[in-house]
């Protein structure tokens, strides 16, 4: 080349001397060792700089991209296994010295996404060997360290990550796990292009040819015939093996401007630069779901019918590109217009961001979802090792792209998690926990709360079949939790101290304590966890204390020596801030070897590509970010007298609420008396305590509410919605779920009346009238019951209402089995009708024929629930004034309904019943209610002891009393003095008291007899320490010693009865005495026996 081109390496393009080794990589025709040697040469390119020298060549980008293409695609002859393999290593050492090289910034969103999508199939496919796997399990480490280092170096621009033209990298078990299938594909009459064909080796031909196929990333390219003319390739977005239908290889070939890279030095006009998108199927769309079944069924069925499911999907991606290329227009915030166009050669390819790392952290958090069946033990322990190295690698909290998912999929999946029986994944799922709440609880409030909840559920398990394990990694994730700096003092502000949450921090310290008494008196790893955990809380008292006390005692001290240390301190910024380079011996020589040798790690090389850069991400996130304090508070940092009328306002809330899912009436009374509702009643104050209560039974708000002599309330608590821009069905959803629906159709008449006349005033009346959104509301109720509830028996009659003279109720009225919210029966009511007439009404209500026994006897009552989506339409026909509603809104409503149930509170167990759950969580923490308060560590100390100082020395004293270790004596021993010494800086002597009395027992001094005492206590070395540990808290902190002074002369008189005490506390000093001491022991002489 250099004979023919150029003299000069440097002067060649990059894709000139690296065409002829991908295009042997590329090749079905080469054997797998001469594949490997080309991948070798690849490798050596890489590792050498060769590419990197050339970074600002024009033809550079293309030239990795074509890299990145030709490795992820690699074809060659299977051999035999142990030789494919080998090829497959090199494959997995190819892709990550490309990523984790300086070249690996130019690779697109889609490779990068195609890189780990091929490392993921080696690290999942269960037939190769385990060091094969195992390598792409640490090739996967690597990439996911490099990706997420980056992350601050990364923007989110506005609809950056919404993956309007990014395929979602989605993985299925089909092709993934052991019991799948792998079968010849039989497409077309002529072989297939692009396919492995093994010359020899034990493996069966077909099954080799797929495996090959399928691990290498490559996918055999689906053949279209247009006319008569030569076959065209179809793009790897439409054409995926049948392993994995729904675009699963990969990404597609375009989208390359889905992101801007702060690297770069691009200029506007290349930035523009378009690509051609397949738009791909959203996973959660009708049309995804029934080709993936249909694919399922294909590969479980005969290989004579995938070709109809591989001309379907020929249709579906003529279909996707036939598809209008504007509607995937994007303007970025600077104004440039992105359309989407057919490639171009010399068109930029834009170096990957944000949106990679978004779909890369969905698929991780979709690989940990435990109620899909495609993800076995193996996926999902995968998912949460990335996981944990991700969030370890990266502050993610400043992109709300990533943190959607944190806050829904992943705290969830997480939490579900810990209900498994397998040890590896509970473990890692508390594993990741612990990064979530350690680095981002703000934005996880409720997340936490239910975190805990289910942490302490394991811990008081009494199921047999609970392992003990389980309950010990629980308490350990407990301890690690707490020792987080000012950890517990949030927990205690941000949810003892809130009206409506729980008393988390109370509850665990009665939890522990409880837990650290064993019940059959021997002490287990659980108890020894239990006690360090309250005793984490009084070492941070402890040590905040004694900071204290130091500073106190040095702030009078200054000494002229602090002046010069800030002389040097500001000579040594002021170097630093001239930008002259500080040389520190060998961590500069280590420098400069690192900026020269390739990084080990993908932490490492993040950290290496972050040099001279300046990170404004987080900076200016920082800046902007106000800090609030919760309507709760007067301050951002409420005294301790003012959180302590918080959780007496609490107390009584509790109370009311207790009463009022009795008795509603009664309830708010008693919170009328305790001056936390005004009276009379308001009805807005009202309204809001029952939005903002979750404590309260949902059947009693929806009693409360539609009484009729609350009508006014009823309206305030509508009003408490926000339906503006939201479709009627959506609104019904909000409100439906905020209390259960009662069963008397003129209780629901009230409460649909006032929902539908609100929402239709705050959309600007977008019906003919009210009456036609009441119509509209009540057909969403009953496509809902028809859609989600088994027990209905339906129907496909239209909905009319007949009166017959002399005739019986015939249908309709069977609720058996049925919950009464649910199957209240949506009628025509015309009790005005002529006999024997037929009446179609348009403003329908909810009856029952206990409301009305007067209709048994002459109506016929028939239903026509909408089983299917044309009988919804046309039940609903000329409702809206004599017109129809917009059809295209029908349709939303109808689908959205299908797929997502509204769920009445109560009525529904398990997963349904785990989603409304879910749901209600998420809008909570979208309230002001779900504002996290970060305080300072030491902020209310005084505060945690006194709730923990009872439960903690109780735990003490039973610890020192039943354990036989001197270490743990010891540890206890410790924790009496830090309590002590906490007691005697706040001054509390009630705690100090009790402290000396319970370790005044333990040296059963008192409890023994005169003459056994000196052979008991002797023999006893607790008691001793014991004693010790008394008189020295005495000696040193007895001037808040009250009633345990008692104690400690009993003590002493025991001790000088028995003649133990020293001679300096027995002996005075005596000037008549010819020896000049007397001694206030009197010795017995037979006189005076």
């Amino acid at each position: 080349i250099c004979s023919f081109v150029s003299p000069e390496l440097s002067d060649v393009e990059p894709n000139v001397f690296l065409r002829p080794f991908l295009e042997v990589v590329r090749s079905e025709d080469t054997t797998g060792p001469i594949t490997g040697l080309a991948l070798t040469s690849v490798n050596k390119f890489l590792s050498y700089g060769l590419i990197g020298k050339y970074a600002n060549h024009e033809g550079a980008a293309e030239c990795i991209e074509n890299m990145a293409d030709a490795v992820t695609h690699a074809r060659f002859v299977g051999t035999d296994p142990a030789s494919d393999e080998v090829v497959l290593m090199k494959i997995l050492q190819v892709l990550r010295t490309l990523l984790l090289t300086p070249v690996g910034a130019h690779l697109t969103n889609e490779s990068v996404c195609e890189i780990m999508q091929s490392c993921f199939r080696i690290c999942f496919e269960m037939r190769l060997s385990e060091l094969l796997r195992k390598s792409a399990e640490h090739t996967l480490v690597d990439m996911v360290q490099l990706l997420f280092s980056r992350l601050p170096q990364f923007k989110e621009e506005a609809k950056s990550y919404l993956g309007t033209n990014m395929k979602k990298l989605k993985m299925r078990a089909g092709g993934m796990s052991e019991s799948s299938k792998w079968k010849k594909q039989k497409r077309s009459p002529r072989p297939p292009r692009h396919m492995v064909r093994s010359a020899s080796g034990p493996m069966d031909p077909a099954q080799s040819t797929a495996l090959i196929n399928n691990i290498s990333g490559g996918v055999p390219f689906i053949e279209q015939h247009s006319g008569g003319s030569s076959t065209l390739p179809a793009s790897d977005s439409a054409a995926s093996s049948i392993s994995s239908p729904n675009t699963d290889s990969g990404l597609d070939a375009g989208s390359k401007t889905t992101s801007k890279e702060d690297l770069t030095d691009l200029d506007q006009g290349s930035s523009a630069a378009t690509t051609p998108v397949t738009p791909s199927m959203e996973p959660g769309s009708l049309e995804s779901q029934s080709l993936c079944s249909e694919v399922e069924r294909a590969q479980s069925a005969s290989v004579e019918s995938i070709p109809e499911v591989l001309e379907d999907r020929d249709l579906l991606a003529d279909q996707s590109d036939s598809a209008s290329v504007h509607d995937m227009d994007y303007v970025n915030p600077r104004g440039v217009r992105f359309t989407q166009s057919t490639q171009k050669e010399g068109a930029a390819l834009i170096p990957y961001g944000l949106p990679c790392l978004r779909e890369l952290f969905r698929f991780l958090i979709s690989l940990t979802n435990p109620h899909d069946r495609h993800n076995s033990d193996v996926m999902m322990h995968m998912g949460l090792q990335l996981l944990n190295v991700a969030l370890e690698a990266a502050h993610i909290s400043p992109y709300q792209s990533l943190l959607c998912l944190v806050k829904d999929e992943l705290c969830r999946h997480l939490i579900q998690l810990l209900n498994v029986e397998r040890m590896n994944l509970y473990a890692a799922s508390i594993r990741v926990c612990f990064l979530l709440f350690e680095s981002m609880r703000e934005h996880l409030k409720f997340q936490l709360e239910m975190y805990l909840k289910k942490l302490m559920d394991i811990i008081t398990s009494e199921n047999p079949k609970m392992p003990y394990e389980m309950k010990e990694m629980a308490l350990e994730a407990i301890v690690q939790l707490w020792r987080i700096p000012s950890f517990v003092t949030e927990l205690y502000i941000n949810y003892d101290c809130d009206f409506y949450a729980s008393n988390l921090f109370e509850d665990l310290t009665k939890l522990l304590s409880k837990n650290a008494f064993p019940v059959s008196g021997q002490l287990y790893t659980t108890h020894l966890l239990s006690l360090e955990a309250l005793l984490t809380v009084i070492d941070s008292t402890e040590a905040h204390c004694q900071a204290k006390v130091l500073s106190s005692r040095t702030q009078q001290d200054q000494s002229p020596q602090t002046a010069e240390g800030d002389a040097s301190a500001s000579i040594a910024s002021s170097s630093t801030e001239t930008g002259r380079p500080v040389c520190n011996g060998p961590d500069s020589v280590e420098q400069e070897t690192s900026a020269s040798c390739p990084p080990t790690s993908g932490h490492l090389m993040a950290q290496k590509m972050r040099l001279g850069r300046q990170d404004q991400e987080e900076t200016d996130s920082a800046g902007k970010k106000g800090f609030k304090k919760p309507h709760r508070f007067s301050s951002c940092l409420p005294d301790s007298q003012e959180l302590s009328e918080i959780k007496s306002k609490k107390k009584l809330l509790i109370t009311g609420t207790e009463q009022f899912n009795q008795k509603p009436k009664s309830g708010v009374q008693i919170l009328q008396e305790k001056g936390l509702l005004s009276s009379p009643m308001d009805n807005n104050e009202v309204a809001q305590w029952l939005r903002e209560n979750p404590r309260l039974d949902k059947k009693m708000i929806g009693e409360f509410i539609s009484d009729r002599r609350n009508c006014d309330l009823l309206d305030s608590f509508v009003n408490t919605f926000t339906f503006q821009g939201l479709r009627i069905d959506e609104a019904l959803r909000l409100y439906l779920e905020a209390f259960r629906l009662p069963g008397e159709a003129p209780v629901i008449h009230r409460l649909l009346e006032t929902f539908t006349d609100n929402w239709h005033k705050v959309n600007g009346n977008p019906f003919k009238d009210n009456d036609a959104g009441f119509s509209l509301a009540y057909a969403v109720i009953m496509l809902n019951t028809d859609q989600h509830n088994h027990n209905v028996r339906k129907q496909n009659i239209p909905m009319t209402f007949e009166i017959a003279e002399g005739s019986a109720v015939s249908r309709g009225w069977s609720t058996e089995g049925t919950e009464q919210g649910t199957t209240s029966l949506l009628v025509a009511v015309a009790s005005s009708c002529p006999a024997m007439e037929t009446v179609v009404l348009k403003r329908p209500l909810f009856i029952s024929p206990a409301d009305h026994p007067s209709l048994l006897g002459k109506a016929r009552v028939s239903l026509a629930l909408p089983a299917i989506k044309k009988q919804f339409k046309k039940n609903l026909k000329g409702v809206n004034g004599g017109n129809d509603f917009d059809q295209d809104m029908l349709e939303d409503i109808y689908n959205a309904i299908k797929n997502e149930e509204i769920v009445m509170p109560d009525e529904q167990t398990g997963l349904v019943k785990e989603n409304y759950v879910w749901s209600v969580l998420l809008h909570r923490g979208a309230t002001p209610e779900g504002l996290f308060l970060h305080v300072p560590d030491s902020s209310y100390d005084r505060d945690l002891f006194t709730m923990t100082w009872g439960p903690t020395i109780a735990a003490l004293s039973y610890v020192f009393d039943k354990s036989l270790d001197d270490a743990i004596v010891q540890k206890a021993i410790t924790g009496f003095r830090k309590c002590a010494m906490i007691s005697a800086h706040y001054g509390f002597s009630d705690v100090f008291d009790n402290l000396i009395i319970s370790l005044c027992k333990f040296t059963t001094l008192s409890s023994e007899s005169v003459e056994n005492l000196p052979t008991v206590f002797g023999s006893n070395r607790k008691a001793q320490v014991a004693a010790r540990t008394v008189f020295s808290l005495a000696h040193r902190h007895g001037d808040i010693l009250r009633e345990g002074w008692k104690n400690i002369m009993d003590s002493m008189l025991q001790l000088f009865r028995a003649e133990l005490l020293p001679k300096s506390m027995v002996e005075v000093e005596d000037f008549v005495d010819p020896n000049e001491k007397i001694s206030l022991q009197r010795e017995e002489t037979p006189s005076n026996r």
